[in-house]
């Protein structure tokens, strides 16, 4: 089962990124932590990750983590019910994306729209 192997593994980089103070490397790794707690189908989880990803991301101007977590949250918000929170999340995640000239992730923003 890859997941454990996954966990642990998140778990070296995590405490590696925490010893040398890399938070652009916390937010990097709380946004894989957000995507195996989906895959895990703990959204709540995945959600509370993810956010803390922002908080780091938005405080390293990282935009691409940003991006990410911007758009990952509120993907599964929009399914939760809060479409209006997700749409103006992935307005700012497209906006991102497009700003650093990441123009496929910026399409797959745009379809989630779209559908959500």
């Amino acid at each position: 089962m890859a997941q454990p192997r996954a966990n642990s593994a998140l778990d070296g980089a995590g405490a590696l990124f925490d010893r040398l103070g890399l938070t652009t490397g916390q937010s990097a790794v709380l946004r894989w932590r957000g995507e195996l707690a989906l895959a895990e189908g703990d959204p709540p989880q995945a959600i509370a990750h993810l956010e803390s990803c922002l908080v780091l991301a938005r405080g390293n101007q990282a935009q691409y983590l940003e991006a990410v977590a911007l758009k990952g949250p509120r993907r599964r918000a929009s399914r939760g019910g809060r479409r209006g929170s997700a749409r103006a999340s992935w307005r700012q995640a497209r906006d991102l994306f497009v700003r650093i000239g990441n123009v496929l992730e910026a399409d797959n923003v745009e379809q989630l729209m779209a559908v959500g």
